[in-house]
């Protein structure tokens, strides 16, 4: 069967704050307890595009920008999404009808990067699980890290907000819509900023916070979240601070060890803290544990500022 409902927040990731496949979620202004696979998805949101010839021009700028390694690498990637999109035309121009064929040929472009992100998850949690329970050793690996890192960018760059964003920021320069690229793009992406962390990787440190309160961190339909403001510095990871909620008990932190929090334990104040900061980040959908919880959040979001 053909996967049409597809994530841009990982089930399994969810599954946290979920009892018995169950989660409670807030959305717009209403909260609702439900099925982990009915929230944080779209219909065909990994739907494959036809590339017109503005987007070629595109991708061939923003891959101009990589190191030659990194240009083969992209231009690969470039190549491996562009392959469904060819068979359908061939399929087209050799005016092939048979239906099985067709429908092969559909779910490839319906599928291909929902599959393509499912591998990514699939060697991503273990490093979730080793975080849950304390453990970010694996980070001092160099074969951990970057396979670490680069997973940990495709789940910032792949949510429905950070598409949104992405796309305003376009219209709002004047530059051409990133409907059609924007799967391939959103991957590039995470590729440069996954590269730029990597080799910085001496300067960083990943860091597991636990709640000692009886509040519990909430996530989002945008789950990693930058602390820091973009700003202009000779560092070029000055501006990245990756939070990410694990568990209802427990969050990573990657950020420059000269940012690192003294105390990784933290208290109701802490805690409430980087929920506001989830929230403020969050795009259509806030997710915990805890229906009461969800409630105050709501009340406080109706109250006037």
């Amino acid at each position: 069967m053909t996967t049409r409902g597809q994530h841009y927040v990982s089930r399994h990731y969810l599954q946290s704050w979920a009892t018995d496949e169950q989660i409670y979620c807030l959305r717009a202004g209403s909260i609702f307890q439900t099925n982990v696979k009915n929230v944080a998805k779209e219909r065909d949101f990994y739907k494959l595009k036809a590339l017109a010839a503005e987007d070629i021009l595109f991708l061939k700028h923003l891959i101009g920008q990589a190191s030659p390694a990194g240009q083969r690498n992209h231009w690969n990637l470039v190549s491996q999404f562009d392959v469904p999109s060819r068979i359908e035309k061939y399929i087209r121009e050799s005016r092939i009808d048979d239906p099985e064929v067709l429908k092969m040929a559909n779910d490839l472009i319906i599928e291909f990067e929902e599959n393509y992100h499912q591998k990514i998850e699939d060697r991503f949690i273990n490093y979730q699980r080793a975080l849950r329970e304390g453990d970010a050793s694996f980070f001092l690996n160099d074969s951990d890290a970057i396979e670490f890192i680069h997973a940990l960018c495709v789940q910032f760059m792949r949510t429905k907000a950070i598409r949104q964003k992405s796309s305003d920021a376009s219209s709002s320069a004047g530059l051409p819509s990133m409907e059609r690229v924007w799967g391939i793009a959103s991957h590039i992406f995470a590729t440069n900023i996954g590269a730029a962390l990597y080799l910085s990787r001496r300067d960083m440190t990943l860091v597991v916070l636990e709640c000692q309160s009886d509040v519990a961190l909430l996530t989002s339909d945008q789950p990693i979240i930058n602390l820091i403001s973009p700003h202009p510095d000779d560092n070029p990871n000055a501006d990245i601070a990756f939070y990410y909620p694990l568990s209802p008990d427990k969050a990573a932190l990657l950020t420059l060890k000269s940012h690192a929090p003294a105390n990784v334990e933290l208290d109701r104040a802490a805690t409430n803290h980087y929920n506001d900061l989830m929230i403020s980040k969050s795009y259509q959908q806030i997710f915990s544990n805890s229906e009461e919880q969800l409630k105050g959040i709501a009340t406080n979001q109706k109250s006037p500022r």
